[in-house]
């Protein structure tokens, strides 16, 4: 692609819209061109008209229309963004934190669980080992 400087880009166009215009100025000041341009506006033009008016005209270029919207709301749509896949992985690793929390707090609750019932075991056993013994001494004292 050239890069034009601003200088020529303005010559560049004032010499199109000027040969436009000539062109323009010809076509319809020639008294050559009056009668056939009188037929086109004044015959022509209307039957086009009513041609381009059709209802299967009429269809088709609606049609085009939403295809080309259709088209163009694609083509500009907005890419996926990276910061839309920060916020999944971020999603993720919450979820996956939060399990690991989940997972972390299950264990100490076995953890106390197991420690509460071997505290239990442990207490009735002394229980019965201070009553076992308490009865072999009375019974080693009544001998």
């Amino acid at each position: 692609m050239k890069k034009y400087s601003q200088k020529q880009r303005v010559v560049e166009n004032f010499f199109i819209y000027s040969l436009t215009a000539l062109a323009f100025s010809l076509i319809l000041s020639s008294p050559f061109w009056f009668p056939s341009m009188k037929a086109f506006l004044f015959v022509s033009l209307p039957k086009a008209g009513f041609v381009l008016l059709s209802p299967k005209v009429l269809f088709i270029v609606g049609n085009l229309i939403v295809v080309v919207l259709v088209g163009e709301s694609r083509f500009f749509a907005p890419k996926p963004s990276p910061a839309s896949n920060v916020y999944y992985d971020e999603y993720i690793s919450r979820k996956e934190l939060s399990k690991r929390a989940d997972d972390f707090i299950a264990r100490v609750n076995r953890k106390r669980r197991l420690e509460a019932t071997l505290l239990y075991v442990a207490a009735n056993n002394n229980y019965q080992n201070v009553n076992s013994m308490a009865g072999t001494k009375q019974g080693s004292n009544s001998l």
